[in-house]
């Protein structure tokens, strides 16, 4: 899958919203400046009427043009209310596409594509950059799309009254908008960078303290890191204040050159009047029209940081898609059978980053309703094996085969439908017992779950807690022993009924007794099924019909002889 974070590749099935919304922005700016435009006329038109005569005044129709002033200003009040709604509803959907387009990016690079991130680079990514991408849309495209299409009708419109007026007008606004935003960019761009750069990295940071706060403190090293901190939040300080300096000195800057357009366009309406008989309540008219038309370029250095934020973002994000770039495999399995197998065929294979070799040449090949036991000391790899047949990390030789297919070329989805795994590093979520198995199986019963309760041992624990299955665990199931959560996330995985199950360390810390008791009940519900267990724990073995023992990098079966109960 191809992966682009061009904004309007993200924006295509919202494209008609949008633009209601930059519809509805350019014309609450429009009403805006044919409020003044109007009311400048119309009061300067009144004055002279009074100091002409009464006779001038009794002629005076002041109802048409007060109704276009009170039509204008009614016009900008109810375009502003729609335009806030829609172009905020726009963004929210823009970042909930964003989200959902970063998410498909983040899951092919699992895990082997995460090994070098930490959670807190990954929340940065999956929330602040698809936000500042999302933000493009009101903070950066809606602003100079806005001030393009209206300093076009305003130029055209002082062109109908005084076309040396609509000149300096159109002069001002190539200042304002090129000069000024051109300068903003180049001005801001490395403070921007150094903002975004130092926020992920302090948000790693506190994610990482907050996670291990205990270890950090019993070990008196807490201090430092809160003074690391404290140094990264002064410098992003630092950065912000910078910016908005700069976005003063450019507002600054456009005041300025509005100011000269306001003497020039008085200037030269004045010199119409005398010339070319210019009617005199048009001068106010021209002066207020400029000031009202510099309304569209003032949000302009602010919309020059939302750029380079969304710019940056969509570069962070192309990245982070690039190298989760993954050919979408097709193939899928639609049953197992007693001849299905799982075939390690003298498979090689290493981390990413990493020479030691964890499988050298191993072959192993395990049937549908074997119960096997794979041992070996720790660091030998063990574990690595759930991370292979799941495609999870490349191999560097040799080939890994379930049903006769290629696990490459399975589809991951429908694999996980025929083998279920709980890994050592499972997780709970936090929320009750219930929450958890719905999550995995949301029809499941409270029948259903005590069954799978019973064969881990936990049914009698749960029936004693307040709420029962409603109970709440907490966050990392704190609530819990590391045995009981581990005894959990098995009732969990037994829910599922795959025909395949695969346990990484199920007894570990569980006492002699619980062990046999657990494993002769999973041996009992997968009979016909295949169950494979990764462990340490020798004193189990006897239970298993198979045992292989990983030893450099080669499996090598194990004479059951010697676990004898």
């Amino acid at each position: 899958m191809n992966f682009n974070f061009s904004f309007f590749q993200l924006v295509k099935p919202i494209k008609w919203h949008l633009m209601l919304g930059l519809f509805l922005s350019c014309i609450a700016a429009l009403s805006n400046f044919g409020l003044l435009f109007l009311s400048g006329w119309l009061i300067a038109s009144a004055a002279i009427v009074g100091l002409t005569g009464i006779i001038a005044v009794q002629a005076f129709n002041i109802i048409v043009p007060a109704s276009g002033v009170r039509f204008f200003a009614i016009t900008r009040i109810v375009t502003r209310y729609l335009e806030r709604v829609i172009t905020h509803d726009g963004a929210l959907r823009v970042i909930s596409l964003a989200r959902k387009k970063v998410y498909e990016c983040l899951i092919p690079l699992t895990p082997a594509g995460l090994v070098n991130k930490r959670g807190g680079d990954l929340l940065g990514q999956f929330v602040s950059d698809s936000e500042n991408i999302a933000n493009y849309y009101t903070d950066a495209l809606l602003p100079f799309i806005r001030a393009l299409c209206c300093g076009i009708i305003f130029i055209v419109t002082f062109y109908f009254f005084l076309p040396v007026a609509a000149f300096s007008l159109a002069i001002a606004f190539i200042m304002a908008v090129g000069l000024v935003s051109v300068g903003v960019y180049g001005c801001s761009y490395k403070y921007i960078c150094h903002i975004l750069e130092s926020r992920n990295s302090l948000q790693a940071d506190l994610g990482e303290i907050l996670r291990h706060f205990g270890e950090l403190y019993i070990f008196k090293v807490i201090d430092q890191y809160f003074k690391k901190i404290q140094t990264a939040q002064k410098s992003i300080d630092q950065s912000r204040l910078m910016l908005d300096c700069i976005e003063s000195v450019a507002k600054s800057l456009i005041t300025f050159i509005m100011m000269i357009c306001v003497i020039a366009v008085l200037f030269q309406a004045s010199n119409a009047h005398h010339d070319i008989g210019l009617n005199a309540a048009e001068i106010p008219m021209l002066v207020l029209g400029v000031m009202a038309a510099f309304d569209v370029i003032l949000p302009l250095p602010q919309a020059c940081h939302a750029h380079i934020k969304a710019r940056l973002a969509q570069k962070r994000l192309q990245i982070l898609s690039n190298a989760g770039k993954k050919k979408q495999s097709s193939r899928v399995i639609n049953s197992v059978s007693s001849s299905t197998c799982l075939v390690f065929d003298k498979v090689q294979f290493s981390y990413p980053h990493n020479p030691r070799m964890i499988l050298q040449n191993a072959s192993l090949t395990i049937k549908q309703g074997d119960k096997v036991a794979i041992i070996g000391e720790s660091g030998t790899g063990k574990s690595s094996l759930i991370n292979l047949i799941f495609s999870f990390y490349p191999i560097q030789a040799g080939e890994i085969k379930f049903a006769g297919e290629s696990v490459k070329n399975l589809n991951t989805d429908n694999l996980s439908s025929f083998i279920t795994v709980v890994s050592q590093d499972f997780h709970l979520f936090s929320g009750s017992i219930m929450d958890n198995f719905r999550l995995i199986v949301p029809d499941a019963t409270e029948n259903e779950i005590y069954d799978v309760l019973k064969i881990v041992q936990l049914d009698d624990f749960v029936k004693q807690l307040p709420k029962n299955l409603h109970s709440h665990i907490g966050n990392n199931a704190i609530e819990l022993s590391g045995g009981q959560a581990k005894r959990l996330a098995i009732a969990i995985a037994l829910l599922r009924k795959t025909p395949w199950l695969i346990l990484d360390e199920p007894t570990d810390g569980l006492d002699q007794q619980t062990k046999y008791t657990m494993m002769q009940e999973l041996l009992k519900l997968y009979a016909d099924k295949t169950l494979i267990i990764i462990t340490h724990e020798t004193s189990i073995l006897f239970l298993m019909n198979l045992v292989f023992s990983l030893e450099n990098g080669c499996f090598n079966k194990v004479i059951m002889d010697d676990y004898k109960k």
